[in-house]
């Protein structure tokens, strides 16, 4: 959570979209890093633990709390970053879309768990540029957080749309372990499964390539 609060801008009406039990919610009201809280979740049975937890204390002043899909019907709540964290990243681009009816949304804190690379090209087609990013292992899993605001930015080639244009040249440990491991996926499936297609032999050799045009990306710059 540490880490996603750290791509929060200050002083801003941010919403948390899926906030569960509300810690991220907690942590900026209880700071006074945010403006205003938004906190959302589609279960009214999660909301309401954040609700009990903050009734009577002067956070429930700071937050407010929403039982809805996403960004639906958050429209006049001027919210200007939306944090989403712990989805794929398919349903993070399909709450995405509806973000048009959000009129202030100026910049996006998002933490897929899977398929960042559909996530990247969608935020392209809606109109943000993925600024900043960091990448964390938190018990054995590795997870890509990305800081996108109003911009253009293109992804074509595999190796852009799985790893992005920033943390190859400001690579950490934990990017450097997921790439290792998308690596090594890609290497066993093609040794270890003689029946693969020959079009998916060929789609695993030519992503093996572009992981090796990342990894020597991050081999530049850590010797910088």
């Amino acid at each position: 959570m540490e880490r996603i609060y750290s791509l929060i801008p200050d002083g801003k009406i941010v919403a948390d979209i899926g906030t569960d039990h509300g810690q991220l919610a907690v942590a900026l009201a209880e700071r006074q890093k945010a403006k205003k809280i938004i906190a959302t979740d589609i279960s009214a049975s999660s909301l309401q633990k954040l609700i009990l937890r903050i009734q009577g204390t002067p956070l429930e002043k700071r937050i407010k709390t929403f039982v809805t899909d996403g960004l639906e019907g958050l429209g006049k709540e001027g919210i200007q970053v939306a944090v989403i964290a712990g989805m794929g990243g398919v349903l993070i681009g399909k709450i995405l879309e509806k973000a048009g009816t959000i009129p202030n949304l100026e910049s996006l804190v998002l933490c897929p768990h899977v398929g960042v690379e559909e996530l990247r090209p969608k935020l392209t087609d809606l109109g943000f540029a993925v600024k900043k990013e960091d990448f964390v292992e938190e018990e054995g899993k590795l997870y890509p957080l990305l800081f996108a605001s109003k911009g253009e930015e293109a992804y074509t080639t595999f190796g852009e749309k799985k790893f992005g244009h920033y943390m190859p040249e400001h690579p950490n440990e934990a990017f450097q372990k997921f790439v290792y491991k998308e690596k090594k996926t890609r290497q066993k499936l093609l040794q270890n499964n003689s029946k693969l297609p020959e079009k998916r032999r060929d789609e695993l050799k030519r992503e093996l390539i572009e992981i090796g045009k990342v990894e020597k990306t991050i081999e530049t710059h850590r010797n910088l």
